[in-house]
């Protein structure tokens, strides 16, 4: 099935924020505008061709974007992440098996971004599998991710690797939203 009719706006990681207006150039970058006036260059993560429109892109297609952008913004400054985190959860959330609104997970992911803010995400190659439900337009993503954390100003350095579970829903939204979010550490190393 196509997943035509919705809006996918989270496409890519952020590699420079700046107030300043940039010219991006080629076909991997592009400029956006985010909160504050900001602008950002950004890669595109997916292995989607960058022509393809969103009525051609499947639902697992779609899901693979939505998770780049995810992790992909996850990694980026505190400002590009918090923007991603205030337009990709639903209103409601199975986060960590107790129903959450939103207003309550971009609080947390703003206290995290606070005490962590130099943060990478990959997901493991081989790890992600993608099932799709076309009837309800929500696909159901698992994977591997390894992450590392830092803050200079506190010293501190985490890093390990979690095992991770999100619920994108794509028609009753326009764009991906999570609507559900859990994981776990598999295995963790930190310093002070």
């Amino acid at each position: 099935m196509r997943a035509a009719g919705f809006r996918l706006t989270l496409l890519a990681r952020v590699l420079l924020v700046s107030s300043v207006p940039v010219v991006a150039q080629g076909a991997e970058s592009t400029r956006i505008n985010l909160p504050a006036g900001g602008n950002a260059i950004i890669e595109v993560l997916s292995s989607v061709p960058p022509q393809a429109t969103e009525a051609d892109l499947t639902l697992e297609q779609a899901s693979r974007r939505f998770l780049d952008g995810y992790f992909g913004f996850w990694s980026a400054s505190n400002l590009a992440a918090m923007a991603f985190v205030e337009g990709a959860y639903a209103d409601l959330v199975d986060f960590y098996g107790k129903p959450t609104q939103r207003h309550v997970i971009v609080d947390a992911k703003r206290k995290y971004v606070e005490r962590w803010p130099q943060r990478s995400y990959l997901v493991r190659p081989g790890s992600l599998l993608i099932a799709c439900d076309a009837g309800s337009a929500m696909c159901l993503i698992t994977g591997v991710v390894d992450w590392d954390c830092r803050s200079i100003e506190r010293g501190a350095h985490s890093a390990g690797v979690s095992d991770f579970t999100v619920r994108v829903a794509f028609a009753a939204f326009g764009a991906g939203k999570v609507v559900l979010e859990v994981g776990s550490v598999i295995a963790r190393s930190a310093s002070p």
